[in-house]
């Protein structure tokens, strides 16, 4: 921002903010969450858990849940806020059990996930009964840490590599011509890639590289992508997309279970708050941390590099 730069920003995220020097292509809490809570409570889902962990992102994620859940007449049983000091997730998964919750909603980034779905199963949390959806894991992060230790949980995301799409199949053909079958695939590659065929087209269309007039020109663009149509919104610049709910099968492949099909808009400011009062929110936990994006002590179990890197 301060070059004047563009940035094409493909992870999840918050959302909360605006910026005229980037193009947001990842998921926010109104898709992931809001899709998440919005299939639940159709299943008859009353009771939530949030589960989250001392980042930015999950506090805001977990923030915006909580509203989510009480405004569409559900209730939040419990919260619970990792840190890199409690390794020991014996207290954590038992406070869970003992709220009873139908659906447990997952912020958590990391591998501290497999350590999660052990303590939980070990306090007698049983995926086939208790709803586990997870908005910072993906496919490929699930495959790292071994499938055996989310089977049964559920993924909220855009995009999965199983989606029998022909803009997805050719994306996957040229991600494995280049790099290789082994390489893992989630959200933000998939976004990355339509990022990239975006800016071409809104460059040649400028006639310029400049940034401004490029950013100008992506507004409003639409396009097929590998995981269905997506539009950039006009005023945002915030990305519209698919939405699915996945549960993870013990082969570690991915069961879709609810599609939108449809782009669903971004809403980056959920609307039950003015604008003022979320920036005032970021700004007070960024205080607490001196100005950072992370708290002091940053936890230190970091993601595996199959996963998306947590904000």
């Amino acid at each position: 921002e301060r070059e004047g730069g563009l940035l094409l920003y493909p992870l999840s995220f918050e959302g909360l903010e605006n910026s005229p020097n980037v193009v947001y292509l990842g998921l926010t809490p109104a898709l992931q969450i809001g899709s998440a809570v919005d299939w639940a409570l159709a299943r008859g889902a009353k009771r939530f858990f949030l589960l989250g962990e001392d980042r930015i992102s999950s506090r805001m994620q977990t923030t915006i849940a909580r509203d989510m859940v009480l405004a569409r007449g559900g209730s939040v049983v419990g919260e619970r806020m990792l840190t890199g000091t409690n390794p020991d997730l014996t207290a954590d998964a038992a406070a869970i059990a003992k709220a009873r919750p139908d659906v447990i909603l997952n912020s958590v980034s990391g591998e501290t996930n497999a350590a999660i779905m052990r303590a939980l199963r070990a306090a007698g949390v049983d995926p086939a009964v208790t709803t586990i959806v997870s908005v910072a894991l993906t496919e490929a992060a699930i495959e790292h840490m071994g499938p055996e230790h989310f089977a049964g949980t559920m993924l909220a995301a855009s995009y999965f590599s199983g989606l029998d799409l022909p803009a997805n199949q050719r994306f996957l053909e040229s991600i494995r011509r280049e790099e290789g079958s082994g390489i893992g695939i989630g959200d933000a590659m998939a976004a990355a890639y339509v990022g990239l065929h975006l800016w071409a087209r809104a460059v040649e269309d400028a006639g310029s590289l400049d940034e401004a007039a490029v950013h100008r020109a992506l507004g409003g663009r639409h396009a097929e992508s590998p995981y269905g149509p997506v539009a950039i919104d006009a005023s945002t610049h915030y990305a519209w997309k698919p939405m699915r709910l996945g549960r993870v099968r013990p082969d570690g492949e991915i069961e879709i279970v609810w599609d939108s099909v449809h782009p669903l808009p971004p809403a980056p400011w959920p609307m039950w708050r003015p604008r003022r009062e979320w920036e005032a929110m970021v700004e007070e936990v960024r205080t607490s941390w001196g100005g950072s994006w992370e708290p002091p002590a940053a936890a230190a179990r970091s993601a595996p590099l199959a996963q998306e890197p947590p904000r």
